[in-house]
């Protein structure tokens, strides 16, 4: 559960049980605009944007700034924007928190509320810790429900679907031969679904299986073994998420470093894309349309 009265404090040290309960409905308004963004790349665009926050919640885009704002005047007519960007900036972090919390995890496709886990938990990994601690707890708590998120929804997406054992259909008398057909589809479709989508899964397996047992990098054109051990984890990563329909688990994690070793495991990005060399660019070719891999 979202302590909401507790990151209040973050902008209002002594906030009064009503200053809260307004801030609680103007959390959940933010929410159903967030629930509105449908593609992957608005999707990670936001997830950037709530990231860059923690290092300056004047930084979100000015349509989110005021969207917001028009949200917290409907209950709090007096409120303006200057010098409350971090009221701004809270609220709209407290509103995902709840959207990743209330949203169940399903079997099947990767939903909105998972991209944007993702987004969250590899941008908010390479941040330093902020020196304001109330703010700090609350970029910790978005870092950490992020993971859970994906890491759940990574493995209850690969769960194989029960298939109905057999299907029983009753056609009543006189009944005409389109009406027979429709009651026939009807009763196998939840059985015709379940193995379409078991099929996907067992056919993903077998395509990440055959990469493993290649150790070959089609991007980098040589094996990964022997590859520069930088340039073959971003190559391994970006291949295998190639193959993958479903969120990655740790699994997966394990395939693309166990022909990789590197010496120093605590790196910085600068440095790690420093240490790419020439690499950075073919990789990066291979990816002319991609707006999130330069």
């Amino acid at each position: 559960m979202i302590d909401i009265s507790a990151h209040v404090r973050i902008f209002n040290k002594n906030p009064t049980d009503d200053f809260v309960e307004k801030r609680i409905k103007i959390v959940k308004e933010i929410k159903k605009g967030q629930m509105k963004l449908k593609s992957v790349d608005e999707l990670l665009r936001f997830a950037n944007s709530i990231a860059l926050g923690f290092l300056n919640p004047a930084s979100l885009p000015d349509e989110m700034l005021s969207e917001i704002e028009s949200i917290i005047k409907s209950e709090s007519s007096a409120f303006v924007r200057a010098n409350h960007e971090m009221q701004i900036f809270v609220c709209a972090v407290l509103s995902v928190l709840t959207y990743i919390e209330d949203e169940k995890s399903t079997a099947g496709s990767i939903k909105c509320v998972e991209v944007i886990s993702s987004g969250l938990w590899s941008a908010l990994s390479f941040q330093n810790p902020l020196r304001e601690a109330k703010l700090e707890h609350l970029r910790q708590e978005l870092l950490q429900l992020s993971q859970k998120r994906v890491i759940s929804a990574a493995h209850s997406s690969r769960d194989r679907t029960i298939v109905r054992p057999q299907s029983t259909i009753k056609v009543p008398a006189n009944t005409k031969i389109q009406g027979a057909i429709d009651l026939v589809i009807k009763a196998t479709s939840k059985s015709i679904s379940a193995l379409e989508e078991n099929a996907v899964l067992d056919r993903e397996e077998l395509n990440v299986l055959w990469w493993t047992l290649e150790n070959w990098s089609k991007l980098l054109n040589a094996n990964f073994s022997n590859a520069e051990p930088e340039s073959a984890i971003i190559a391994a990563g970006l291949e295998l998420s190639q193959l993958l329909r479903r969120l990655p688990t740790d699994a997966h994690k394990h395939l693309i470093l166990k022909n990789v070793t590197i010496e120093n495991k605590d790196i910085s990005l600068p440095d790690l894309l420093k240490k790419m060399g020439d690499s950075k660019s073919l990789l990066s070719n291979a990816y002319p349309n991609n707006n999130f891999i330069s």
